[in-house]
């Protein structure tokens, strides 16, 4: 089965939501790995892989240039690790 990389920041009860919804996928079998703040997400003790991603990318923001500016957003992070096949 596939990684899936979940951008743990993003949404609007991150990073919360997130994580209960990639801590559920586990259960069920789904490997996982958050992307994201590591400080603030290990301290949710899942035992799930952390790839760290310390700028996120703001609701108000231009998101086109945001993604341009912001190669370390975890929402970044994330599509490259996909781009690269790690997920």
């Amino acid at each position: 089965m596939p990684t899936v990389v979940v951008d743990a920041m993003g949404g609007d009860h991150a990073p919360d939501a997130a994580v209960a919804g990639a801590v559920a996928a586990a259960a069920r079998g789904v490997d996982v790995v958050l992307v994201g703040d590591e400080d603030r997400l290990k301290a949710f003790d899942t035992g799930l892989p952390v790839v760290h991603a310390p700028e996120v990318i703001e609701m108000g923001e231009d998101p086109a240039r945001a993604i341009r500016e912001k190669k370390n957003a975890s929402v970044s992070v994330a599509a490259r690790m996909v781009g690269d096949g790690e997920a």
